[in-house]
């Protein structure tokens, strides 16, 4: 991935490769809030495969749709945490 792949004249939805990261990142995330919520639920056995599939094909998608918005998300996400460690470890 190189800076014309995130910043290039190519609109909000990205490249393919952009796509594709965020896309993966989406289908992790999303398998991951599908794991959570059949722990909330505690559901039959076989619930936690449909809920994470349901939730990485979902979480997939919209990740790849809104890959700028993704991206854009993790940096803000970054920059809080960043934020919480520097007054935590720092600052005490």
């Amino acid at each position: 991935m190189d800076w014309h792949d995130l910043f290039g004249p190519i609109g909000t939805e990205g490249t393919r490769r952009m796509r594709i990261v965020t896309g993966l990142i989406g289908a992790l995330a999303g398998g991951g809030i599908g794991y959570l919520w059949w722990i909330a639920e505690l559901g039959d056995p076989m619930s936690p495969v449909l809920t994470v599939l349901i939730g990485a094909a979902l979480g997939g998608a919209f990740g790849a749709l809104f890959s700028l918005l993704v991206v854009g998300a993790l940096l803000a996400i970054l920059a809080v945490a960043a934020i919480i460690a520097w007054q935590v470890v720092v600052k005490g």
